[in-house]
């Protein structure tokens, strides 16, 4: 567990994923992308998100939908005491999602 993320699979099977997280100001997300499109649902704070070569805030409540393939990340505006999120994927079980991780991180 990492102290400034914590993430829960709510339900995980071949059908799809769906899982919460939280993330709190101070957490470095490492760009990273994966063949399997996937929606963020933020139902709480202020984000800082890069998505393919955009970066741009969001503030919940939002949908971000992300294409497969297409390098992401997401940490905490540094307005936002924390993001609460949902996240989801129409394929699994997670185990099966192949991330591939960039030399890049957000901060």
């Amino acid at each position: 567990r990492h102290r400034h993320r914590t993430c829960a699979q709510v339900s995980d099977s071949a059908e799809g994923v769906i899982g919460i997280a939280v993330v709190r100001p101070g957490y470095r997300a490492q760009l990273h992308s994966h063949q399997e499109p996937e929606t963020y649902v933020l139902l709480e704070g202020v984000a800082h998100m890069v998505l393919g070569e955009t970066a741009y805030t969001v503030q919940a409540p939002a949908i971000v939908n992300i294409p497969g393939g297409t390098p992401h990340a997401m940490t905490p505006h540094t307005v936002s005491v924390a993001v609460r999120m949902l996240y989801s994927f129409d394929q699994g079980p997670m185990e099966r999602i192949n991330y591939q991780f960039h030399n890049h991180f957000l901060s």
